[in-house]
């Protein structure tokens, strides 16, 4: 029934006005019953769309928080990473110098 409606859109000139009146609710002359069987059909299929919109919103918000949460956590274990090689480097400084540096004594020089 909705095909046959939009291609009567096409094909009669005063289809689209009797659809336009259907969707706003205010026509005055007496119209087919096919029209309002579509404007029913069209109804549903927006509040349909609207539902589908509210879910797909739904779940792209709920994807962009966890999504933050992840690139928080990646940042924080950098940072807990980072930390970590410096109490390395800070807990045990005799392997940043060279070996032989150790055994010299401040007098040789």
């Amino acid at each position: 029934d909705l095909c046959r409606a939009l291609c009567q859109l096409r094909t009669e000139s005063d289809a689209k006005m009797v659809v336009k009146e259907l969707l706003a609710g205010s026509t005055t002359k007496p119209v087919n019953t096919d029209y309002k069987d579509i404007r029913e059909s069209i109804l549903q299929v927006l509040s349909s769309l609207s539902s589908v919109e509210s879910y797909f919103e739904f779940f792209s918000i709920r994807s962009d928080q966890e999504c933050q949460e992840l690139e928080e956590a990646e940042i924080e274990l950098e940072l807990i990473k980072n930390e970590k090689a410096v109490w390395k480097f800070v807990g045990r400084p005799q392997d940043t110098v060279a070996p032989g540096l150790l055994s010299c004594k401040i007098s040789d020089y």
